[in-house]
């Protein structure tokens, strides 16, 4: 039974293979025995490939030809090693088939056979073509995109740029591959990388992704400010890399700095503007302070002339100094509110905001021959800039005033209310004892700098009131009073900061 397992053991492994297999003579290269395989294979009879060379399985293209197959064949009897390479062989209907071939010595030297084992590899050869089609045209798009794209080594290594680094920078990619991220970026958003390799290390809380503003130098020297957001893959056993994606921001941020700067102007022509809107007034609150310190310095000298009494002389120099510093603060009010600078926003609270804000509107009611009333019912804290919200509540008062002129001084009353609105949310309300506002100033005009139903008003008023509402990520309206008093009700709300909730 061992016997007969033995005799035909060899012999069928050969022919019942998966691979096509041929016996070639290591001399001539002619096929000497195939299996079923080789036949399927070339698509031959069943004894038609016997006798037949190397050349005529072979296409006959340049690489292709019977004397480099012989001088394979015959490399691989000679060495008696392996020898494994891509062919292209011809089948008898005349179709090219790729192949991998393994060459190896059948037996001893003595023997003159080589065996040939053959796959057709059309698949595997159709797959890479899409592979490499595929990565052309991936590689086409990144070349083609204005976003760059990178991959760093957990090390801060560029391993890769994408092409379009050339639009963004004027450096060809392979300028940048291999370098540190490091030795690229501006030397102070190198420390802010190190700073999100660090974190992204740490296993207490690893980052998953985020976005980071760097600087690159361009090819004429100046440092570009790009946008970037990444992603954390470092640790990933196909794929360890931070992938990150950026694009070049430097005239967007030019562009929305004089924006910027605009709005600063604006912001300070309307500040400006109240100001000589109230010039009477201001004058006569600076006059009052310092006439009567000219006339407690008067008696003080009159005093040390006919030597008075000491303790009289510093009461008059002390009530002085007090009149002196009443005027400084008037002075220093209108300072602060019509100084331009640019925006500084801060925790401060309703009740703060208001009282900071009570002497240049004291000044603005009292210049329209009106009195004015405060009710601060709500007092939580917002994030906001001062002095742009006391110019919105300027500007608001100066409507109000505007909106009751002719009425009697009695019946000018102003009402500064604060009041919670829904739940995260300061509501401050200006209303007047008025006609009403036109249907036209309740809508958002604030594409419309310059509208105005003021004679002398530069309409800069009500729209740059919105503008910094909503700059404040708040809101501004315009309605009819609801109390069951003639006038209007302006109000803009203020998020509160989350520690008031």
């Amino acid at each position: 039974m061992k016997d007969e397992f033995t005799n035909f053991d060899y012999e069928k492994i050969f022919e019942f293979a998966n691979d096509a297999m041929l016996i070639h003579c290591a001399k001539s290269g002619k096929v000497l025995k195939e299996n079923i395989q080789a036949v399927k294979l070339y698509g031959a009879g069943r004894t038609s490939l016997v006798g037949c060379s190397v050349g005529e399985l072979s296409t006959g293209d340049r690489n292709y030809k019977n004397k480099k197959a012989i001088e394979l064949i015959k490399q691989a009897f000679s060495s008696g090693e392996l020898l494994t390479f891509e062919w292209e062989t011809m089948a008898i209907d005349g179709s090219k088939i790729p192949i991998e071939c393994n060459l190896k010595r059948l037996g001893s030297s003595s023997n003159g056979l080589v065996l040939a084992m053959s796959r057709d590899i059309t698949e595997r050869k159709a797959a890479d073509r899409r592979l490499k089609e595929n990565s052309r045209y991936y590689k086409r798009l990144m070349s083609a995109s204005s976003d760059g794209i990178a991959l760093i080594d957990p090390n801060g290594n560029i391993v890769f740029v994408s092409e379009s680094i050339k639009l963004i920078t004027g450096h060809s990619a392979h300028v940048v591959r291999g370098r540190s991220i490091y030795d690229v970026v501006h030397p102070v958003d190198a420390l802010k990388i190190r700073s999100i390799f660090s974190e992204i290390k740490s296993n207490n809380s690893p980052l998953k992704q985020g976005s980071i503003y760097f600087r690159l130098k361009n090819k004429k020297g100046n440092w570009t400010t790009q946008e970037g957001r990444f992603k954390n893959y470092l640790g990933k056993n196909n794929f360890n890399y931070l992938l990150v994606n950026f694009r070049d921001v430097t005239e967007r941020l030019r562009e929305e700095e004089e924006l910027l700067q605009k709005d600063r102007k604006l912001n300070h022509l309307a500040r400006l503007s109240l100001a000589g809107e109230v010039s009477a007034s201001i004058a006569h609150e600076l006059n009052q302070p310092l006439f009567a310190a000219v006339n407690y310095v008067s008696g003080c000298k009159n005093r040390l002339i006919s030597n008075q009494p000491k303790q009289e002389i510093i009461w008059g120099l002390q009530m002085a100094q007090k009149e002196l510093t009443r005027a400084g603060e008037v002075v220093n009010v209108i300072k602060n509110f019509t100084r331009k600078k640019k925006t500084s926003p801060k925790n401060i609270s309703i009740q703060e905001l208001i009282d900071n804000s009570y002497n240049i509107l004291q000044l603005q009611v009292q210049n329209g021959f009106a009195s004015c009333n405060f009710e601060v019912n709500f007092n939580p804290s917002v994030f906001c800039d001062e002095i742009l919200m006391q110019q919105v509540m300027s500007n608001l008062v100066s409507n109000a005033l505007e909106a009751m002129k002719g009425l009697p001084p009695n019946e000018k009353v102003i009402d500064i209310k604060a009041d919670k609105f829904k739940t995260n949310f300061i509501n401050i309300s200006i209303l007047d004892r008025g006609k009403g506002m036109p249907d036209s100033l309740k809508e958002d005009r604030s594409d419309n700098l310059f509208f105005t139903t003021k004679e002398e008003g530069l309409g800069l008023g009500l729209s740059l009131c919105r503008k910094i509402v909503k700059a404040h990520n708040g809101s501004l309206t315009v309605n009819s009073r609801r109390d069951g008093i003639q006038g209007t009700e302006v109000s803009f709300t203020l998020p509160i900061l989350q520690d008031n909730l």
